[in-house]
């Protein structure tokens, strides 16, 4: 129970770099608050790879970094007044096209877990991780798409519509508040799944070897007859 414990990190938190990078726009340029964000980024990926690596595995911190890479590609380019007036904007867009990369590596990175060799909990750990993360990656990916949109059924509708309060939430405001409430969100959907996991019986699972290679929950295991086999 305690490595089924390990594995329910939020993944949400790997947009933590990029929150700040969205919020610390509102208030400063966009260079101090990119340098923000990355410095961040930078410090938690470090943490991740000595502190973490056998305890949690953030793997959104890796479209997170992609992000800020791909903004940099725009801050050495001739594009001052665009990053001016649209950075937030850029900075979703440039996500979303992170998250949908990240999302054709799915069957690759699982099968790479499963042949790696690792012990079997170890496994077990990354493969939870790793569907946790392609699942948040595609809410996450839905949500600020969906903000992308209507984004652009704003900006086609006539001036006289646009009030400069309403602009300035949908511009600057709404990206901050999407990826706070995926985290918010995020952590209560992990809670309530860990409370039904310490209600659960876990049945150590036997391979042809009669080996231990891992654990499931009795009720999967009776949901499926005879696909597991357990110690008697």
């Amino acid at each position: 129970m305690r490595y089924v414990k390990r594995e329910l990190d939020n993944q949400a938190i790997g947009l933590l770099p990029l929150l700040l990078f969205m919020f610390m726009d509102n208030y400063f340029t966009y260079w101090q608050a990119y340098l923000l964000g990355s410095a961040f980024c930078l410090i938690s990926l470090y943490v991740m790879q000595r502190r973490w690596h056998d305890r949690a595995y953030q793997f959104m911190l890796l479209p997170t970094a992609s992000t800020l890479l791909l903004y940099a590609l725009f801050l050495l380019s001739k594009l001052k007044p665009v990053l001016f007036s649209y950075s937030p904007l850029i900075t979703e867009l440039l996500l979303v096209v992170s998250l949908a990369v990240a999302g054709f590596t799915r069957k690759r990175a699982l099968r790479r877990v499963r042949d790696a060799g690792f012990p079997p909990y170890k496994r077990t750990m990354m493969i939870t991780s790793l569907n946790e993360f392609y699942l948040l990656a595609q809410v996450v990916q839905s949500l600020y798409t969906l903000h992308l949109f209507i984004l652009l059924v704003y900006r086609i509708l006539p001036e006289s519509m646009h009030e400069p309060h309403v602009t300035h939430f949908l511009y600057r405001e709404l990206d901050f508040l999407i990826g706070f409430l995926v985290l918010v969100g995020e952590q209560i959907r992990l809670r309530l799944m860990e409370g039904r996991l310490k209600k659960e019986m876990w049945l150590p699972v036997l391979n042809d070897e009669g080996k231990v290679i891992g654990c499931i929950p009795r009720t999967v295991s009776r949901s499926l007859p005879k696909k597991y086999f357990h110690p008697v």
